[in-house]
């Protein structure tokens, strides 16, 4: 019997004479790969935020009220902000002022002072001074371009939690329109629209607007163009995270649905779900539902999310990649990959997916070394780097396509289908063991460090150099082994000489129970 071990520093043992020390990679087991398991709707997978912020009023008789008591609505405050003495940087710190902000973007403010204009706060700079609760509904700030805001929003570490937005409108988010910079900020809550262009931070991204050193834990659903940070994004998103699961109809990504320019150092660990079939130029992806046009750069980037998708293209990093110049640079993929195939959606039209681009149907795409650890199920055409390449004879693939590795277990070719509809490996893209890409960071490039110790929660593959070791709270540990001894043995083997070493390593249970307790007792009696 096999058992898989989750993230985290917890290893595999070998019951002999002792205890054997091994690398905390060694705990990873790689289950036997599955042909074509079914699609279904796996109850596991749930669109309900994990994290839940909403605050339950009852009546006297215990009787859950469904809105707030009135005297404990909040009124919006822009008391803090003088039209006529205009300052460069202003400080909010409570739920009053940020409704306040937002009203001053969104609303013409009709007092004498400032007669039918809206406030974009251009060249101004909005510092949050303390973590805030939202009570009420958040209404996104902005909703075009002209209805937006242009200057600098400085969370400052702190965070926003208690978001909650559920409208049937387009550009929804924490910011609707964003033309200027967000940074340093943390979300929490759930997103919901019927429309499209929705993002937890931003539901569009301007050209020259910017997202940087922003985490969400937010659960987006939405229609075309969802994304876990941004819907569409025509500005630069950077060293962002996105937590929160993200369900979409068309171009969902776990960072941005579309993306038109760059996406940089960022990582979803959300699940990612599409549920319309589209057309062929349409995308589900990791980071990215699509990524087109020659300025279009996905860099340094990485998705573990769980990914299920209807459409045709569906990649662990973008589902979708077309126009000279466009990249996808040093970004890895470790999610799961499950599609509907044509059959079992009645569609006319394959499904195709790939662990880095689901479909690249034009030359000069670049994909350079980039690596995918994720199973591919049930897809009509799967390769272990790109689904559907349209080759093309004057096409350098060694230029366009080259340093990309796939793991060996359960894919056969880089390349599901060719534009003759045959599964090809190209030069570039090579199935490697796992026992291999765990120390596989040297030839990945200087994008990578290995993870043979587990510190990552990556399964012992190479991570991103700008990516944080996992903190306690993050590490998952075996259900029918008492945690604090799981603890105590991640110390003791990370401290030592044999923790260091590569490899793989499986549970092997004639009585699982049995054999675990047998283990904890003699490493406690050590």
């Amino acid at each position: 019997m096999k058992t898989e071990l989750k993230k985290g520093l917890t290893v595999a043992l070998v019951l002999a004479f002792g205890i054997t020390a091994v690398s905390p990679w060694d705990a990873y087991c790689v289950t036997d790969y599955t042909e074509d398991p079914v699609y279904t709707e796996d109850p596991a997978y749930t669109e309900e935020p994990a994290y839940t912020d909403e605050t339950v009023y009852t009546d006297e008789y215990g009787n859950t009220i469904e809105t707030e008591p009135a005297e404990m609505r909040v009124t919006k405050d822009t008391s803090w902000f003088d039209y006529l003495n205009p300052e460069k940087t202003y400080h909010i710190r409570n739920e009053a002022q940020l409704m306040g902000f937002a009203s001053l973007v969104n609303e013409q403010q009709v007092e004498a002072w400032k007669p039918n204009r809206h406030e974009t706060f251009e060249g101004v700079t909005i510092v949050l001074d303390a973590d805030v609760k939202l009570t009420e509904d958040w209404i996104p700030a902005g909703n075009d371009d002209t209805v937006c805001f242009k200057g600098t929003f400085d969370g400052k570490g702190h965070t926003i939690s208690g978001l909650h937005i559920d409208t049937s409108g387009d550009y929804a988010g924490f910011f609707g329109y964003l033309s200027g910079t967000v940074k340093n900020l943390t979300l929490k809550g759930k997103v919901s629209t019927t429309g499209g262009r929705c993002g937890a931070i931003a539901g569009y991204l301007a050209e020259g607007g910017e997202i940087a050193d922003c985490k969400s834990y937010v659960n987006v659903s939405a229609g075309a163009e969802t994304g876990g940070i941004c819907g569409y994004n025509e500005g630069s998103v950077t060293d962002t995270l996105n937590y929160g699961n993200v369900k979409g109809t068309l171009k969902v990504g776990g960072i941005c649905g579309e993306n038109w320019s760059s996406i940089t150092r960022c990582g979803n660990r959300g699940n990612i779900r599409s549920t319309a079939r589209g057309f062929a130029t349409y995308g589900t992806g990791g980071v990215a539902g699509r990524s087109l046009s020659e300025n279009a750069v996905i860099s340094k980037c990485y998705n573990t999310g769980e990914i299920r998708s209807r459409t045709e293209g569906t990649g662990g990093i973008t589902g979708f990649a077309n126009v000279y110049g466009s990249r996808i640079l040093s970004c890895y993929n470790t999610g799961k990959i499950n599609v509907r195939n044509a059959m079992s959606m009645n569609a006319d039209t394959p499904g195709y997916a790939g662990g880095i681009v689901g479909i690249i149907p034009s030359r000069s795409v670049r994909i350079i070394s980039c690596y995918n650890a994720g199973t591919i199920n049930n897809s009509d055409f799967s390769g272990g780097i790109i689904g559907l390449y349209n080759n093309n004879s004057n096409r350098r693939e060694d230029v366009y396509i080259r340093n990309n590795h796939f793991l060996s277990q359960g894919i056969r070719y880089g390349v599901g289908a060719d534009g003759s509809g045959a599964s090809v490996n190209l030069s570039g893209t090579g199935s490697i063991t796992a026992g291999a890409l765990v120390n596989g960071s040297s030839a990945l490039g200087p994008a990578y460090i290995d993870d043979n110790r587990g510190e990552y929660g990556n399964y012992g593959y190479p991570v991103l150099t700008w990516q944080e070791a996992l903190d306690e709270s993050e590490r998952t540990y075996l259900s029918h082994i008492p945690s604090d001894l799981q603890k105590k043995l991640d110390t003791y083997l990370s401290s030592g000489e044999n923790s260091r070493k590569p490899g793989y390593g499986v549970y092997i249970f004639f009585n699982r129970n049995e054999f675990s307790s047998d283990v904890m007792r003699k490493y406690n009696e050590r």
